[in-house]
């Protein structure tokens, strides 16, 4: 799931600098819970949209936050950004959006954040075994 999330922050990072946009209309606005473990339920929020480039419809379900969920429900617009070599690549521009171009740099620094803990939990570990 971590990993999904970077690539998705990455995409929207390739996205910033070289996609598109187009607007969309929200078809759907929905949540429902998801089990994450045995005893972990997480609700997950989502948004279907349905956007054109260049007379082709694409329909895609993106992950929102309850904020995105409570404004922006069925019929409403958003706006999409996308690939312009394979449209169907794209993420909501927006504070609202999971998988976002206005949240694309999270993933990079929660990547480091979680690397330079591990990297000092390791010389932790080995200074302990040393004593």
């Amino acid at each position: 799931m971590f990993a999904g999330w970077l690539m998705h922050g990455s995409l929207a990072a390739k996205l910033k600098q070289s996609g598109k946009t187009a607007q969309g209309t929200v078809t759907a606005a929905n949540s429902h819970y998801v089990s994450t473990g045995t005893t972990t339920r997480m609700e997950e929020r989502q948004l279907s949209v349905i956007y054109m480039v260049d007379l082709k419809m694409f329909s895609k379900d993106f992950r929102v936050t309850e904020k995105g969920l409570s404004e922006h429900p069925q019929g409403s617009k958003v706006e999409v950004l996308y690939n312009p070599s394979d449209p169907e690549e794209s993420v909501l521009v927006g504070d609202f959006a999971l998988e976002s171009a206005s949240t694309a740099w999270i993933g990079g620094t929660m990547f480091g954040v979680l690397t330079l803990g591990l990297f000092w939990y390791a010389i932790r570990s080995k200074r302990r075994q040393a004593s």
